[in-house]
Protein backbone atom coordinates (compact mmCIF):
# COMPACT_ATOMS: atom_id res chain seq x y z
CA UNK A 1 0.00 0.00 0.00
CA UNK A 2 2.88 2.63 0.87
CA UNK A 3 4.02 2.14 -2.73
CA UNK A 4 0.80 2.90 -4.01
CA UNK A 5 0.18 6.19 -2.33
CA UNK A 6 3.63 7.51 -2.47
CA UNK A 7 6.62 5.38 -4.43
CA UNK A 8 7.94 2.24 -4.84
CA UNK A 9 10.83 1.23 -2.48
CA UNK A 10 14.24 -0.81 -2.86
CA UNK A 11 15.17 -3.57 -0.30
CA UNK A 12 17.67 -0.69 1.05
CA UNK A 13 15.65 2.11 1.12
CA UNK A 14 15.33 3.48 5.17
CA UNK A 15 11.68 3.40 4.53
CA UNK A 16 11.73 -1.13 4.62
CA UNK A 17 12.79 -1.26 8.24
CA UNK A 18 9.40 0.24 9.38
CA UNK A 19 7.72 -1.32 6.82
CA UNK A 20 9.10 -4.83 8.06
CA UNK A 21 8.42 -3.80 11.42
CA UNK A 22 4.59 -2.89 10.94
CA UNK A 23 4.33 -5.97 8.40
CA UNK A 24 5.40 -8.32 11.77
CA UNK A 25 2.95 -6.11 14.21
CA UNK A 26 0.20 -6.61 11.66
CA UNK A 27 0.54 -10.51 11.38
CA UNK A 28 0.11 -10.82 14.86
CA UNK A 29 -2.69 -8.21 15.12
CA UNK A 30 -4.76 -11.65 14.00
CA UNK A 31 -3.62 -13.29 17.18
CA UNK A 32 -5.42 -13.28 20.85
CA UNK A 33 -2.16 -12.52 22.04
CA UNK A 34 -1.87 -9.07 23.41
CA UNK A 35 1.54 -7.31 22.19
CA UNK A 36 3.42 -4.45 23.79
CA UNK A 37 5.84 -2.21 22.80
CA UNK A 38 8.41 -1.62 26.20
CA UNK A 39 10.01 1.79 26.23
CA UNK A 40 11.80 3.44 29.00
CA UNK A 41 14.27 6.52 29.48
CA UNK A 42 16.84 5.33 27.50
CA UNK A 43 15.89 1.78 25.44
CA UNK A 44 13.10 0.10 23.89
CA UNK A 45 12.07 -3.29 22.97
CA UNK A 46 9.58 -3.42 19.61
CA UNK A 47 7.39 -6.68 21.19
CA UNK A 48 6.91 -8.15 23.97
CA UNK A 49 4.35 -10.95 25.06
CA UNK A 50 3.23 -10.66 28.98
CA UNK A 51 1.65 -13.16 30.93
CA UNK A 52 -0.72 -12.72 33.58
CA UNK A 53 0.55 -10.51 36.66
CA UNK A 54 2.59 -8.44 33.52
CA UNK A 55 5.31 -10.51 33.58
CA UNK A 56 7.47 -11.01 30.27
CA UNK A 57 7.26 -14.33 28.01
CA UNK A 58 8.85 -12.91 25.59
CA UNK A 59 10.45 -10.64 23.51
CA UNK A 60 11.34 -9.97 19.70
CA UNK A 61 13.23 -7.37 18.29
CA UNK A 62 12.97 -6.46 14.85
CA UNK A 63 15.50 -4.93 12.84
CA UNK A 64 16.23 -4.93 9.03
CA UNK A 65 19.90 -5.75 8.71
CA UNK A 66 22.19 -8.27 9.33
CA UNK A 67 24.35 -5.40 11.28
CA UNK A 68 23.38 -7.35 14.88
CA UNK A 69 24.18 -10.83 13.58
CA UNK A 70 27.84 -9.91 13.32
CA UNK A 71 27.76 -7.18 16.24
CA UNK A 72 24.79 -9.22 18.61
CA UNK A 73 26.17 -6.55 21.90
CA UNK A 74 25.15 -3.93 19.95
CA UNK A 75 21.47 -5.34 21.13
CA UNK A 76 21.68 -3.12 24.52
CA UNK A 77 18.26 -2.41 24.99
CA UNK A 78 16.60 -6.24 24.33
CA UNK A 79 19.90 -7.64 26.66
CA UNK A 80 18.83 -5.02 29.57
CA UNK A 81 15.35 -5.97 29.22
CA UNK A 82 15.91 -9.15 29.06
CA UNK A 83 17.73 -9.20 32.28
CA UNK A 84 15.32 -7.16 33.79
CA UNK A 85 12.68 -9.24 32.88
CA UNK A 86 14.49 -13.00 33.92
CA UNK A 87 14.08 -13.99 30.24
CA UNK A 88 16.46 -16.44 28.96
CA UNK A 89 15.92 -15.86 25.24
CA UNK A 90 14.98 -13.46 22.84
CA UNK A 91 14.20 -13.38 18.88
CA UNK A 92 15.88 -10.85 16.69
CA UNK A 93 14.75 -10.45 13.00
CA UNK A 94 17.34 -9.91 10.26
CA UNK A 95 17.29 -8.87 6.64
CA UNK A 96 18.94 -12.01 5.60
CA UNK A 97 20.61 -14.11 8.42
CA UNK A 98 20.34 -17.10 10.59
CA UNK A 99 22.07 -17.62 13.65
CA UNK A 100 22.26 -18.26 17.01
CA UNK A 101 24.22 -16.92 19.82
CA UNK A 102 24.64 -15.87 23.25
CA UNK A 103 25.37 -12.63 24.68
CA UNK A 104 25.52 -11.95 27.99
CA UNK A 105 24.05 -15.20 29.10
CA UNK A 106 20.76 -14.47 27.18
CA UNK A 107 20.34 -16.64 24.05
CA UNK A 108 19.57 -14.51 20.97
CA UNK A 109 17.52 -16.36 18.25
CA UNK A 110 18.13 -14.27 14.39
CA UNK A 111 15.87 -14.48 11.45
CA UNK A 112 15.19 -13.16 8.40
CA UNK A 113 11.87 -10.60 8.78
CA UNK A 114 10.29 -12.03 6.10
CA UNK A 115 10.56 -15.83 7.46
CA UNK A 116 9.08 -14.55 10.92
CA UNK A 117 6.32 -12.65 9.16
CA UNK A 118 5.62 -15.58 7.35
CA UNK A 119 5.63 -18.08 10.44
CA UNK A 120 3.74 -16.24 12.11
CA UNK A 121 1.20 -15.84 9.60
CA UNK A 122 1.52 -19.66 9.48
CA UNK A 123 0.73 -20.34 12.73
CA UNK A 124 -1.86 -18.14 13.33
CA UNK A 125 -3.98 -19.75 10.36
CA UNK A 126 -3.06 -23.23 11.78
CA UNK A 127 -4.25 -22.31 15.26
CA UNK A 128 -0.95 -22.45 17.21
CA UNK A 129 -1.76 -20.95 20.89
CA UNK A 130 1.21 -17.86 21.87
CA UNK A 131 2.09 -18.48 25.02
CA UNK A 132 5.54 -19.85 23.39
CA UNK A 133 7.59 -17.94 21.72
CA UNK A 134 7.81 -18.87 17.98
CA UNK A 135 11.14 -19.71 16.23
CA UNK A 136 12.60 -19.29 13.21
CA UNK A 137 11.82 -23.08 12.44
CA UNK A 138 8.50 -22.92 9.89
CA UNK A 139 5.16 -23.81 12.54
CA UNK A 140 7.31 -25.05 15.16
CA UNK A 141 6.60 -23.57 18.66
CA UNK A 142 9.15 -23.90 21.66
CA UNK A 143 8.68 -23.56 25.37
CA UNK A 144 9.93 -20.48 27.00
CA UNK A 145 11.62 -20.33 30.63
Amino acid sequence: MRAALFSPLKADDAAVASLAETAIFSQWFHSDAPLYHARWHDGEVDMVRLLPKQKAAWAVEVKWSDRYCDNPHELESLLTFCHANGLESALVTSKTKTLDCIVEGIQIEFVPARIYCYTVGYNIIHGKKFEFLLTAKQSEIVPTH
